[in-house]
This record gives structure tokens, C-alpha cells and sequence, in this order.
């Protein structure tokens, strides 16, 4: 494995640890989460035991689950559209594009345990990609089989500090094109087969917050369209369009 300094990973910032629980009056002791993604930029996440909201800052995209956990939602209010979905079928339809032009896809990669850590002052658990996996990239890469961004090395933080039903981890992870886990994903960073550097998935703060119930409600009102690639643009626009509205404007 390449070497990576932990430390580089500028992981340790402060936050809140207390546990949450349900209150009365429609309010939920729960957090907020300070994420940035590679995709799709900076992105606020409102998390409870049984619930789960995403909203990506620049697009205005929202991801949505909750309990009883029927369905998902991805929603938009500056289009106005809404896509639902079964739960347990959610993916993130742009990272779907996005990983045909980077090189390889990061939720695939087989993980093992290296031990615990601190990220965002909380206890979570550091993970890497398996014994072999670097120097069978190098060699599908002297074969020309993948692309120079293809990734070789990782290093993965996740937590099960939250307590909160594992779906909210596994919508999470689909959602940064991250390896699944029962443990919510904080950071993510890897190395390809060209040794550069990059940062799919950063933390930068989490904190103890009081949420409304309704956070975790899709609002009324909104048009239903036929796929989640139809959330952000009208259905018949250019799929490019989306790409740029999810933040990435030039394709490397």
C-alpha cells in the first residue's frame, strides 16, 4: 500500500457526541453533519435514529428516508420535481454517470478492518482496501484495462458512534458511490493507479442538534418524474445538464 499519513487526512475537528433521543412536540434530538463530496460539493446532512436528509448546497438536490422505510425521495424545489423510489433500490443516479468518466468504481472496492480512530472527535473505525487489491489495479492498468484514475489505495472512516439504523449508513455510502457498510461513511480517500491523491468523501463537523419532525417528510406539491436523473433538469433536457448541476462542470 502507498503511504498515506493519517494525519494528512486533517480528520480530527470538534463536534458534539450527545446521543439522541425522541422528544415530544415534533421535535428530534438528532445531528447535523457537515459533508463535501467529490460530485456534488458541500452537502448538510439532518440525522436521527430513524431518519435521514441530505441537501446538496449547490444543485438543491434533497435526499430523503425515513422510517417505516418504504420509500426514499430525491427531491429538488428549484425544478420542483420529486422521484420516489423503494428503499432498499436507492442509488444515486449522477454518481452512476460520473464513475464511467473517473475511472472505476470506489463503492466496489472490498474493505478490511485496520482499527479504531478519532475523525470529527468521535470513535470510528479506519478501513483499507484488501492485501492484493493495489497491485492487481497496477496490473489492469499496464494492460490498459482501466483508467489512470482508476483507484489503487483507500482509506475509509466510518462510525457507528450515531446508533441509527443501518439503512441510513447504506443510503449514505450509495449516495457518495462509497462501499456499503452498517457504519455511517465521515471520510474517504485513495490513491489511484497514476499515485495521485484525491478525496471522495470529507467530515468537517458534526454537532448535536434539536431537528423537526417534518425534515424527514417530502414536501407536497412537487411533480413526480419517471427517473431520478429527471429531478434536477426537465425530463427532456440534456442528461449533460445534470452532471453540471451536480457541481462537476468539466470532466477530467
Amino acid at each position: 500500500m502507498a503511504a498515506i499519513s493519517i494525519a494528512s487526512m486533517a480528520l480530527l475537528t470538534p463536534s458534539a457526541d450527545a446521543a439522541p433521543s425522541q422528544a415530544s412536540s415534533g421535535v428530534i434530538d438528532g445531528w447535523l453533519l457537515s459533508q463535501r463530496a467529490r460530485e456534488e460539493g458541500a452537502i448538510e446532512v439532518k440525522l436521527c435514529k430513524t431518519g435521514v436528509k441530505l441537501t446538496v448546497s449547490k444543485s438543491g438536490l434533497v435526499v430523503l428516508a425515513a422510517a417505516p422505510w418504504r420509500d426514499a425521495y430525491m427531491y429538488c424545489l428549484k425544478t420542483n420535481n420529486i422521484f420516489k423510489m423503494p428503499v432498499d433500490k436507492f442509488t444515486n443516479p449522477y454518481l452512476r454517470t460520473m464513475v464511467m468518466f473517473d475511472g472505476g468504481a470506489l463503492a466496489e472496492i472490498e474493505t478490511v478492518e485496520k482499527g479504531k480512530i478519532k475523525s470529527v472527535d468521535i470513535e470510528c473505525n479506519l478501513l483499507t482496501e484488501k492485501p492484493g487489491f493495489a497491485e492487481h489495479q497496477l496490473a489492469k492498468r499496464r494492460q490498459g484495462q482501466i483508467a489512470a484514475r482508476a483507484p489503487m489505495n483507500i482509506l475509509y472512516v466510518v462510525t457507528d458512534h450515531f446508533k441509527v439504523d443501518r439503512r441510513i449508513s447504506h443510503i449514505l455510502a450509495k449516495m457518495y458511490a462509497v462501499p456499503v457498510t452498517d457504519r455511517i461513511p465521515l471520510q474517504f480517500n485513495y490513491t489511484n493507479v497514476s499515485h495521485e491523491k484525491d478525496k471522495q468523501l470529507t467530515t468537517t463537523q458534526v454537532k448535536a442538534a434539536k431537528l423537526k419532525a417534518s425534515d424527514f417528510l417530502p414536501p407536497s406539491g412537487l411533480k413526480s418524474v419517471k427517473d431520478g436523473m429527471s429531478v434536477l433538469v426537465p425530463e427532456d433536457s440534456d442528461p449533460g445538464l445534470d452532471l453540471m448541476m451536480m457541481g462537476r462542470t468539466k470532466i477530467k
